[in-house]
């Protein structure tokens, strides 16, 4: 399984235990990183239930692809998915 593989299963499951959050995922090729984009940004600061479901992958990640680098991010970062491979939830 490759890491985008991996990445898409899990936010697969992620999405469908929170489908008020909107879940964008891309690989950033300039930077080295596969990043998560989760909204609303009230949800990404405040909903701790949806803490402890993304950091768990982003920790499991790290150790099956130590060579490979996943950053969750809110909305109001300042690095964006402008082009997501995979979009889930979206309104």
């Amino acid at each position: 399984m490759t890491p985008a593989e991996y990445l898409k299963n899990k936010l697969a499951d992620l999405a469908a235990r929170f489908p008020s959050i909107t879940v964008k995922y891309a690989y950033d090729s300039m930077i080295g990183f596969h990043i998560v984009e989760l909204s609303p940004v009230d949800q990404y600061y405040s909903n701790s239930a949806l803490d402890d479901y993304w950091f768990p992958i982003s920790v499991e990640f790290s150790k099956f692809f130590p060579d490979e680098f996943v950053t969750f991010i809110s909305s109001d970062s300042s690095l964006k998915v402008e082009e997501p491979e995979l979009t889930y939830n979206s309104k």
